[in-house]
């Protein structure tokens, strides 16, 4: 984590209630584990409860544990590692880059970006981890001035009501079923209702790759660098795929 990022932790200490010390602590242990989870996740894993991880987070001036963790994710990637793991910190992440690369057709992700273009609204959606992906197309699609929304976990059955056959939702998910009761509510949707679906995921078995209408496929890459988790194949490819949407929007608002 950056010097800033930790001095405001260290800043705030006096003002932590026992349970906001004990994630503050919790934290400093296991950052990665804090990027890479839910609120709701963490609370079962460290025996904490939501409502002080919530509190925890607003504390240190965010709205919430999203907010949050999106800049525990940027504070960690911009950290600079020691000098014993700096090269193979580097190395690690130049062999995803080309690894992911080298698996994408660009033609299909051409598609893809135009895909999310030409939608009326895009939305997007990951559970656990792959949450940080799909908030982070949304966000960075948002400063492009596209109609990228990131759905959140809990609110997919308002937004259906919301939907129809111009939008678009990529879901972001490396292998389980965690998409299933939205799959089955789109299933139950009206042709001139139901949006057109992407799956963005790592696993040819994948319960959800034949209810979809595109599927990315991501390599799967060994990974055993602590500085770099799973999800960072999935945030590679949603920053190899901003340049592409960008440079698209561009080419259509200028013609």
């Amino acid at each position: 984590m950056t010097n800033s990022f930790i001095e405001n932790i260290q800043s705030k200490k006096k003002d932590f209630t026992d349970a906001e010390l004990k994630i503050a602590n919790l934290l400093e242990q296991e950052p990665f584990v804090f990027s890479s989870s839910t609120a709701t996740e963490i609370a079962n894993k460290f025996n904490v409860s939501q409502s002080s991880i919530s509190r925890f987070c607003q504390k240190l001036g965010y709205h919430g544990f999203s907010d949050f963790r999106m800049s525990l994710i940027l504070s960690l990637s911009t950290s600079v590692p020691s000098n014993n793991t700096t090269n193979e910190w580097c190395a690690t992440l130049c062999n995803q880059i080309n690894q992911l690369s080298q698996s994408l057709d660009d033609e299909h992700q051409n598609k893809i970006a135009q895909m999310i273009i030409n939608a009326r609204v895009t939305y997007t959606s990951g559970y656990g981890a792959s949450e940080i992906a799909a908030n982070l197309l949304a966000f960075r699609s948002m400063l492009l001035s596209l109609n990228v929304f990131e759905i959140p976990t809990s609110r997919e059955v308002e937004t259906l009501h919301l939907i129809n056959n111009q939008d678009l939702i990529i879901l972001f998910s490396a292998s389980n079923p965690s998409h299933a009761d939205l799959i089955s509510m789109l299933d139950d949707m009206p042709k001139e209702k139901r949006p057109k679906l992407i799956l963005v995921t790592e696993s040819l078995r994948h319960p959800f790759i034949k209810k979809v209408d595109e599927v990315v496929m991501l390599p799967k890459i060994n990974n055993d660098n602590p500085y770099l988790s799973h999800q960072s194949v999935q945030l590679l490819y949603v920053l190899l795929l901003l340049p592409k949407m960008a440079y698209l929007f561009a080419q259509k608002n200028k013609d």
